[in-house]
Parts: structure tokens; C-alpha cells; sequence
């Protein structure tokens, strides 16, 4: 009973997302760049810059275990909320059922103690991580370039590099990759999110039968602790992608920036992948200031 629940809610998310432009930033209030972390001698990580290639892993592999995985309140409902969620469930599960059955069985569900018991409320959420590890897949990005936290922590101790992508563009491209993707192949039924993360100390509290459905996404998968607020994360989530790969067009990155500590044979080798690419990007490498716990931007001519 419980896994139809959790199949019908999803299915309700992304039939939602389409009509909630709460969901995507408008462009004037994205930033001019946002900005991708890479790892030089990881071979999946170039095919940014080989292939274009953007890759959406599932939250799964994230190092934050709370990163989208925030629970959602079943016990905290009225007996009337509760029972009313419970008939709204089997009309979606049992659509057999007489109204009066279904007000019984709805009614025998709330007096079992459902989703209220300790157990229960530990066997959803761990039916909600893993469906939500499931189901969708989170293209992560900062506006932030100079942070030197962000250079040690993703791009290999500041021996890796950096990709710039026109914000803008960016946006555009995938509001428009997906909704071609969904009228030819998907019927709705696959949508993504493209917005900033909210920092905050304490989980936000989302209860199953007040909270609307968008909220309760939004807060899911855009709320971290306020201990990530350095990063300046910005996110593109794909539902029906995790783990998958989306291929831009030209034109969307359109700056490189190279860590201070990238060896000689990593800037040669990064020259020789930008030279073979059809649009013209911008080089920049990373300098260590000498008055602060700062970085410089040189640009690179090649």
C-alpha cells in the first residue's frame, strides 16, 4: 500500500511542475555566470568540455546525507485530515471501491496508527529517500568562482578547473530540451527545477496534508543546512534523470578558469581540448594573491 502511495505522489510532483513556474527562476533574478568545479585527471569530468556533456547524479552519491532527504510529517494530521488523505489515495489506488468502502477502509487506516507509529514513520522515510534517489538527478552549480573552499573541496585542491556557463542561456536551454523531450516522448511526465538553494539552521517543516505539493518540493530538494551557505549553490534538477546525461548546444560555457595549483601538463592539455572546440572560450588561470587568502584571474591567450 505504502510504495503505491509514494508511486502516485511522485507522479503528482512531476505533472505539477509544468504549471508552477515557482519551479524556475525568472531569468532577470539568475546571475550573469554560474559556475561548475571539475577535477583535471577524472576523465568524466573533461567530457564538459569534450562532449558538452552535463551529468545529473542521483542524491545518492551526494557527500551531504541530508542533502534531499528532508522528511515529510505524517504524523502530524487531524484524524479528519488523515483519513481525508487516505480516501484522496485509494480513489488514485482502488478506484473499485464504493465511496462508502472507501471511507471505511481510509477510516481502518487511521485507526491502525499508519505512518504514525515510530516505525512507520522510519520504514517513509526511507521509502521516500529512495524513491527520491530514484527518481531524480541534480546538476549543481555556484555563483560563486573565487571561493577558495569550493577550489579544495571540487576541483582537487585547486589542481583542477572551473567552467563558466551564461546563466541565461543555460536556463533557456533546458526549459526547452525538456519540454521537447516530454511532447515527443514522455506525455508530462518529466520536468526539471532550476533554482537556488535555501540555507537555513533547522529542517523546514513539511507537513503531508497542509503543505502544498510544490512547497514541500521545493523545500525537499532546494534546503540545506546553513553550515553549505559558502557554496552559493544554484541547482538543476531533472526529474526522470538521475544519473543521466544532457548534451548542450555551443555557446553555453563560455569561460574556463584553471586552479592555481594545475601543473604545467594540465594547462597544456586543457589549451589543447579548448583549441579543438567549434565555439571560442575564454582562459583564465587562478593566482594566488599576495596580500590575502585571495585568488587573482589572469586571462590566457591560446
Amino acid at each position: 500500500m505504502e510504495s503505491l502511495v509514494f508511486n502516485n505522489f511522485f507522479v503528482s510532483i512531476v505533472s505539477v511542475i509544468s504549471k508552477m513556474p515557482k519551479y524556475v527562476l525568472d531569468l532577470k533574478d539568475l546571475p550573469e555566470h554560474l559556475y561548475k568545479f571539475r577535477v583535471f585527471d577524472d576523465p568524466n569530468h573533461k567530457r564538459i568540455l569534450t562532449d558538452n556533456e552535463l551529468f545529473f547524479p542521483s542524491p545518492r552519491w551526494f557527500n551531504d546525507p541530508f542533502d534531499s532527504t528532508i522528511p515529510v510529517r505524517y504524523d502530524q494530521g487531524s484524524r479528519e485530515e488523515i483519513i481525508n488523505h487516505w480516501v484522496s489515495h485509494l480513489k488514485i489506488t482502488r478506484p473499485s471501491l464504493s465511496p462508502q468502502d472507501m471511507e471505511a477502509e481510509a477510516t481502518r487506516l487511521f485507526e491502525s496508527g499508519r505512518f504514525r507509529t515510530p516505525q512507520s514513520i522510519e520504514d517513509i522515510a526511507r521509502m521516500s529517500r529512495e524513491r527520491t534517489y530514484g527518481t531524480v538527478g541534480v546538476f549543481s552549480l555556484t555563483a560563486n568562482y573565487e571561493n577558495i573552499l569550493l577550489w579544495s573541496h571540487y576541483a582537487d585542491k585547486h589542481r583542477g578547473f572551473c567552467i563558466g556557463f551564461d546563466a541565461k542561456k543555460l536556463c533557456l536551454f533546458c526549459i526547452n530540451y525538456l519540454k521537447n523531450l516530454e511532447s515527443r516522448f514522455l506525455r508530462g511526465n518529466q520536468s526539471i527545477i532550476f533554482r537556488d538553494v535555501r540555507y537555513t539552521r533547522n529542517y523546514p517543516f513539511i507537513n503531508a496534508y497542509r503543505t502544498e505539493l510544490n512547497e514541500r518540493t521545493l523545500s525537499q530538494l532546494l534546503t540545506k543546512s546553513i553550515d553549505w551557505k559558502y557554496e552559493q549553490e544554484y541547482r538543476i534538477v531533472w526529474f526522470h534523470g538521475p544519473d543521466m546525461k544532457l548534451i548542450i548546444n555551443d555557446g553555453i560555457m563560455n569561460k574556463v578558469i584553471l586552479g592555481c595549483q594545475m601543473d604545467k601538463r594540465g594547462q597544456e592539455e586543457m589549451i589543447s581540448v579548448l583549441r579543438k572546440r567549434r565555439d571560442r572560450i575564454s582562459l583564465y588561470r587562478a593566482k594566488k594573491k599576495i596580500d590575502g587568502f585571495r585568488l587573482d584571474f589572469e586571462q590566457v591567450n591560446y
